[in-house]
């Protein structure tokens, strides 16, 4: 049974992230852009009911672990929907303001 060579794995990706179907979130992790979206969905309808998010809150939104929670949570604020303070982030902008997920591609 053979599976995909490293290289080409890396290009599919890519093209994947190029064609706007896989969302870059870190170096090591890529979010399926429907799965992007519900995230927004969910982080925004927390925010519309709360004023702080903590990593224990967003892991229980996601139901992930804090492997991923940490790294989706800067993505959430290097693109500016959230903002870290100190432990915790509040809504940077209102996640309505996007058209779709107002996320580009970089």
């Amino acid at each position: 049974m053979g599976g995909i060579p490293l290289e080409r794995g890396r290009g599919l990706v890519e093209v994947l992230v190029e064609r706007g179907e896989l969302v870059k979130i870190s170096k090591e992790f890529y979010m399926e852009r429907g799965c992007f979206q519900e995230m927004l969905m969910r982080v925004s309808d927390f925010f519309s009911r709360h004023e702080e998010l903590t990593v224990g809150d967003f892991k229980e939104l996601l139901r992930v672990s804090r492997r991923y929670a940490v790294p989706y949570l800067e993505f959430l604020d290097a693109q500016g929907y959230t903002r870290r303070v100190g432990n915790v982030r509040r809504a940077k902008r209102l996640f309505s303001e996007d058209q779709g997920d107002g996320y580009q591609a970089t």
